[in-house]
């Protein structure tokens, strides 16, 4: 599945705004996106220390941190997040954006923080590999791994470091990097299979259990059981009326189960209640469309991917989905409908604005012209004429049969019109 062109259509507006962070006011990190109203930096963290996936709220801490002119704190907020995006394309996108625009105002407006990280950068790494596994030690190795990049010792005691904290799944990332980097390593070895052993301990504490702490302690993306846990952290963010939360936790299990009808049927409402907020955020739309065609709503999935497409038209999975509910819709029409005289089913069938709507018309005319109820059969047509364009051939078969009632109705022109096989004159 490739989603970069959908996912840069996305992020146009966040693009197109960033090479003005340095001279404008307000929000920086993601100029555009719904950010959080945390308020400060410490409800903010506190957000993310209940539901690290939350994208928005780590947005407004990025912001509250530029603000403060804490550039590399909020380098550092924005890497952890990317560091847990995996399979939210759109999320992932919008944090690498927040990302480059944090480190272009850096370059633009604070030129002697490039020399303040050279000193430093000794420092900040010799503190990394040290016992510590305070928060400040944790920010060292961050802040050592923005300078020093690819460096397995710093990827191994930041992996430790997470392990001592009790948070197996970081420790999991960074091990795992660390023993790519250091393959020769036995410690690095070591502390990867403790770090996995204890996230899969965790892992069973959630399950089997309401101790939503293990969860997220335990999640990880890429992980096998990363949709159980997060359903699970959904359920539970529930129960304590956290729907937000719940949200983005069902949000990230349908990216990992987009055809799940029981994940489609709970995500459902906290998705239309985040629309009643957010009407035009296209990832909410496109949830919504994928949720409806997972229940089998065929003919409102298809209403809410044409939505989700006005949002986004470079989204490419809606369009792919798209095609494939407009030819389960085919399948259904030619049985119900055109292979029928029953113009109330064909009727109550008629989504405006489908290719399908002036067949489904002409189909009407015609049945009423066949049973010689002309001014049916030319209600029909006028129906169908009010959609259309005057540029297109007409709909085959209802013409016919209206003149042969005895009609005077001047002949019609439709609007790419589908033939039977569901192609367009």
């Amino acid at each position: 599945m490739n989603r970069r062109s959908a996912i840069a259509a996305a992020c146009l507006g966040l693009i197109a705004s960033a090479g003005a962070v340095a001279a404008e006011p307000g929000p920086v990190c993601a100029p555009g996106y719904a950010a959080a109203e945390c308020g400060s930096t410490e409800r903010c963290e506190a957000v993310l220390e209940q539901d690290p996936y939350d994208v928005p709220a780590r947005i407004a801490l990025c912001d509250a941190l530029v603000e403060q002119g804490s550039l590399l704190d909020a380098m550092v907020v924005l890497r952890q997040g990317l560091d847990g995006c995996a399979g939210r394309s759109y999320a992932c996108s919008v944090l690498q954006i927040a990302l480059s625009n944090v480190e272009e105002l850096a370059e633009k407006d604070a030129p002697d923080l490039r020399a303040d990280r050279r000193r430093d950068q000794a420092f900040k790494r010799q503190y990394c590999l040290g016992p510590s596994a305070s928060d400040e030690s944790i920010q060292a190795c961050n802040e050592a791994l923005l300078s020093f990049g690819e460096d397995g010792a710093l990827y191994q005691a930041l992996g430790a470091k997470y392990q001592r904290r009790g948070q197996p799944a970081q420790a999991l990332q960074n091990l795992r990097r660390a023993v790519a980097l250091l393959p020769d390593s036995d410690e690095a070895r070591r502390l990867l299979d403790e770090a996995e052993a204890a996230r899969l301990e965790l892992a069973d504490a959630c399950l089997a259990s309401q101790d939503l702490d293990a969860c997220n302690a335990a999640t990880l993306a890429g992980e096998p059981d990363e949709l159980r846990l997060q359903r699970r952290r959904a359920e539970l963010l529930q129960h304590q009326g956290r729907r937000d939360a719940a949200l983005q936790a069902l949000l990230t299990a349908q990216s990992l189960a987009p055809d799940d009808s029981d994940l489609a049927r709970g995500l459902l409402p906290l998705v239309d209640d985040a629309l009643e907020t957010r009407p035009d955020d296209p990832e909410l739309a496109a949830a919504r469309a994928a949720a409806l065609a997972a229940v089998g709503e065929v003919d409102p999935a298809i209403l809410a991917y044409r939505r989700t497409l006005a949002l986004n038209p470079a989204d490419e999975e809606a369009s792919r989905r798209l095609l494939a509910l407009r030819e389960q819709r085919r399948e259904r029409l030619e049985r119900l409908c055109f292979a029928t005289q029953d113009i109330d089913v064909c009727r109550q069938s008629i989504l405006p604005g489908e290719p399908d709507e002036q067949r489904i018309l002409a189909h009407v005319a015609a049945v009423e012209a066949a049973e010689q109820r002309r001014a049916e059969a030319e209600q029909a047509l006028t129906e169908a004429a009010e959609a259309a364009e005057p540029s297109s051939p007409p709909e085959a078969g209802a013409e016919p049969a209206l003149a042969a009632a005895g009609s005077t109705a001047r002949p019609l022109r439709f609007r790419n019109a589908p033939a039977a096989d569901g192609s367009t004159h």
